[in-house]
């Protein structure tokens, strides 16, 4: 009875647990775009969902559910991926992590960005592929 009482002090009792659903997805660009520049092709978002760290070019959008991160992950690729990316014409990528829950507001930010910087959605394996589409986000 103790414990019953002490879990409705914390707000533990009678709430359901919500699974979230982690997706993650490279975005792949022909140029060197900052975090900045693709959190200013975003103007139908309310400032207070954009967050921007620009010593370290992440970029954070807070949507309903959790978030869409552009996190760069440039320095963190060996020579073989920097050679791989020069081969399909690619010098930039970001790795994005969001919740599957937001995944229409994932879809139309991508849609932006894809058709401003002629951006690719890939895979996190080694050549990159498959390549994704919008729609399997």
């Amino acid at each position: 009875m103790a414990d019953q009482k002490k879990k409705k002090a914390n707000g533990k009792a009678g709430k359901p647990t919500v699974e979230k659903h982690e997706r993650s997805v490279l975005f792949l660009l022909p140029e060197k775009v900052t975090a900045a520049e693709l959190a200013g092709e975003l103007a139908f978002l309310d400032r207070k969902q954009i967050e921007v760290w620009t010593d370290v070019n992440i970029l954070e959008l807070t949507f309903e559910n959790g978030t869409l991160t552009f996190e760069d992950i440039m320095e963190d690729l060996g020579a073989g991926d920097e050679a791989l990316l020069t081969s399909i014409g690619k010098k930039q990528v970001y790795a994005c992590d969001y919740l599957e829950e937001d995944r229409e507001m994932v879809k139309k930010v991508m849609k932006i960005l894809i058709e401003k910087w002629l951006g690719v959605l890939a895979s996190d394996t080694e050549d990159f592929r498959p390549y994704l589409s919008l729609e399997d986000l």
